[in-house]
Parts: C-alpha cells; sequence; structure tokens
C-alpha cells in the first residue's frame, strides 16, 4: 500500500506529493513530524550532537528541538 506525501508539509504551504509506502510514511511522519527535508537534516545533526553532550535525551529535548528549528533559530 502506498500514500502520497506532501515534501513541503500541506499545513506549512506544500503542495507537491510523492507517493511512498505506507509504512515508511507514517514512520517518517513519526520521527520527523511535519518538518521541511532541510529542517530534518538541521534536526538530525543538532540531535546527534545534543546525544553527544549529555548522557540522556528525553521526548521534552527532542520536542523542544524540533520547535526551535520550526521556529528558525
Amino acid at each position: 500500500m502506498v500514500s502520497k506525501h506532501h515534501v513541503i508539509p500541506s499545513s506549512r504551504g506544500g503542495v507537491h506529493t510523492c507517493e511512498i509506502p505506507d509504512n515508511f510514511h507514517q514512520s517518517w511522519h513519526h520521527l520527523f513530524q511535519n518538518l521541511t527535508p532541510e529542517e530534518i537534516i538541521t534536526f538530525v545533526i543538532k540531535l546527534n550532537n545534543l546525544m553527544y553532550s549529555r548522557n540522556e535525551v528525553t521526548w521534552q529535548d527532542i520536542n523542544s528541538l524540533i520547535n526551535q528549528i520550526k521556529g528558525g533559530k
């Protein structure tokens, strides 16, 4: 089964879609919520840095990081 994935989330003005496997699509949004592809790259780098600087990373830390990236900070 496939589903249409907005490359730029529709909630953020995106219109282009690409069909991808449904389970991958669900996993994508579970991990990256509605970040843009460029924001995901920043998120992965910042999360990696956070994991190297701490012994524990919480969901609160992750959500804070996502909100910071979406806010352009």
